[in-house]
């Protein structure tokens, strides 16, 4: 669901201007999971009129398309009813999958559709949905117009600068986005910008384009572009085109193009550990590189259960595993510790610790964990255990 655009409306003119890129990318990815294609699961998640799911299921048969546009959807089953692919109307926030259902995900030029209020939150549980569905050493592959590439990578948006600056709010910051994809357990496997491939296709090089709605729809920025600033824009380019300056003005800007791309896709991995054992299991963490080990001891071992700490001495982890090989911490993903407090029935108040009053910093972590543990600063531990005939979520 868009939260500015009107894709019931939209979806009717659509692919005139509008068509998959970044294929080569979403192709490599999906082969990393190791996944013969004609076996495949791969969701679609946010597949607006089907462009993707058309290119990818002549090789990849087993698709779940999903849009929470009704209009969107008919187009994509219209377009793919030769298919056998599988259409569900859905958020991305809440996708009616079960855990670890999808060997592959693509989410392309959706993310900035979800409303940015309170900090993103609607991206973040996105990403967990993500992270929930998608099967252990699976990839997913996200496609994104970074802040700069709305502003550089389009010869039109100099006509909209309002516009762009509303959809430059509702996209976070391609650091905050890996961000809030690392929280959820995923690695950035690769970053790359398809410097080729144009949005709009041929279409785009239209210079009197914006004077035609259908053009127009083919990208939601102009949703964005207040009704005078869209008669200014309008009236700007018959005024050019009639003084005969508009191509050399557009041919100006469209050169800023070449500079950033119109897209930057993402390669993202599962970051995994497998444990062996009587309670073997494979969990998303968080890998931390050691910079500094205080006391300087010669292991690591005993730390994992201990908390994780940032600056502030909060506690905003828990250690879960080290490497001193790879020089190592893992610590557990988010979206595992939010499952644990939630079948445990533990609500946190939605901040950090209050913190610690001294940190560790040149003590002895054993005397200092045991302090703690007098001072009931630790006061409980909760145990997650599958098998061996011991319930779920056990508190000890």
């Amino acid at each position: 669901m868009s939260s500015y655009e009107d894709y019931g409306r939209v979806s009717r003119s659509y692919d005139r201007t509008r068509h998959p890129v970044g294929l080569p990318l979403v192709r490599e990815g999906l082969m990393r999971c190791g996944t013969p294609p004609d076996s495949l699961n791969l969701v679609d998640a946010g597949c607006g009129t089907g462009a993707y799911t058309e290119a990818l299921s002549g090789k990849i048969p087993n698709i779940i398309a999903l849009d929470f546009s009704t209009g969107m959807l008919d187009a994509a089953r219209t377009k793919c009813r030769d298919r056998p692919t599988r259409f569900l109307r859905a958020s991305i926030q809440a996708i009616p999958l079960e855990d670890g259902a999808a060997d592959g995900i693509l989410n392309n030029l959706v993310l900035h559709h979800l409303p940015n209020d309170d900090g993103f939150a609607a991206q973040r549980q996105a990403f967990s949905e993500f992270a929930r569905i998608l099967r252990p050493g699976g990839a997913l592959v996200i496609g994104v117009c970074t802040r700069e590439q709305l502003r550089d990578g389009f010869w039109f948006t100099r006509l909209i600068p309002n516009a762009i600056d509303g959809c430059c709010e509702v996209t976070a910051p391609l650091a905050r986005q890996v961000a809030m994809r690392e929280d959820a357990g995923f690695s950035v496997e690769k970053h790359a910008v398809p410097w080729d491939d144009i949005l709009q296709g041929d279409a785009y090089f239209d210079r009197l384009g914006p004077l035609d709605p259908a053009w127009r729809d083919g990208d939601s920025v102009w949703s964005l572009a207040p009704p005078e600033e869209l008669e200014a824009a309008i009236t700007r380019v018959r005024t050019m085109e009639e003084a005969g300056s508009l191509a050399a003005w557009v041919g100006e800007h469209e050169a800023q193009r070449l500079k950033t791309g119109q897209i930057t896709s993402s390669l993202l991995g599962r970051r995994n550990m497998r444990t062996t054992g009587r309670y073997r299991h494979t969990e998303p963490v968080v890998a931390w590189a050691e910079r500094r080990r205080v006391p300087s001891t010669d292991s690591l071992g005993g730390i994992s259960g201990g908390p994780a700490l940032n600056a502030n001495g909060e506690i905003v982890d828990v250690t879960v595993a080290s490497s001193k090989r790879r020089g190592r911490v893992f610590t557990t993903a988010p979206i595992s510790m939010d499952q644990l407090l939630s079948q445990a029935n533990v609500k946190p108040a939605g901040r950090p610790s209050a913190g610690l009053n001294t940190g560790p910093a040149n003590r002895n972590f054993i005397d200092y964990g045991s302090a703690l543990r007098r001072q009931l600063t630790v006061a409980q531990v909760i145990c997650r255990v599958e098998g061996g005939g011991r319930k779920r979520g056990r508190r000890l």
